[in-house]
């Protein structure tokens, strides 16, 4: 019962009860800070041009608005994109 109560502690809940473990970390942060400010920039001009429209279809602008908070974009993960800046641990050194 302790493993399970340390797997707990370190675990967080984010929305719909989806776990993130912190260690394992499901949900990498994908979306650097230049993607976010355009996808803030893209998702209130969205936004915007639905309600000065009024059309449903500016709802569309939540999408970069959510990813852009969360930093995290489903779509990079196929594909392998990352746009955030290598931390300087995470660099790649080459092997000697």
């Amino acid at each position: 019962m302790e493993n399970r109560a340390a797997i707990r502690s370190n675990e967080r809940t984010w929305f719909g009860g989806l776990r993130v473990d912190p260690e394992n970390n499901i949900m990498k942060t994908n979306v650097g800070s230049l993607d976010r400010l355009f996808r803030i920039l893209a998702g209130c001009a969205v936004l915007g041009a639905g309600y000065h429209c009024k059309s449903w279809w500016g709802f569309v602008g939540l999408l970069p608005l959510v990813t852009a908070f969360v930093r995290f974009c489903p779509a990079y993960v196929p594909f392998g994109l990352n746009t955030c800046a290598a931390r300087p641990d995470q660099s790649v050194r080459p092997r000697r």
